[in-house]
């Protein structure tokens, strides 16, 4: 009897299964701009992320996660990197901070030049 009920059960589910009305389709891309995303931009492989030391606090409000930046020591521009992912930007005007897919040899060099350090960025065309 138990097993009748179940059966039962079943058959009125597969029923409806059938019968539901089907998931509306998935939007097809369009030809516009696609919206801003807010999620952060992934480490590549093979880099590290690696916090600068801006010389220039306004730079954080040019300057975006998923951007690319060439990152120069200052005083003097030395260039440490060039087209270099930005990760995140945090701060405030007395401490501002760019967080940085570096790779180890470039994360070497901003980690030898000590904490006192500041740096420069040049955005590239985004």
């Amino acid at each position: 009897m138990v097993r009748t009920g179940l059966v039962a059960v079943l058959l009125c589910l597969a029923a409806a299964a059938l019968y539901a009305e089907p998931p509306p389709p998935a939007p097809t891309p369009t030809a516009g701009p696609s919206p801003p995303t807010t999620a952060a931009p992934v480490l590549p492989h093979g880099f590290v992320g690696v916090p600068i030391r801006l010389a220039e606090p306004a730079v954080l409000a040019a300057v975006r996660a998923g951007d690319r930046v060439d990152v120069l020591m200052l005083p003097g521009g030395v260039p440490v990197a060039t087209a270099v992912l930005v990760l995140a930007g945090a701060g405030d005007v007395e401490a501002p901070v760019l967080l940085v897919a570096l790779t180890e040899t470039q994360a070497h060099t901003v980690v030898v030049a000590g904490p006192d350090a500041r740096y420069g960025v040049v955005v590239r065309t985004r």
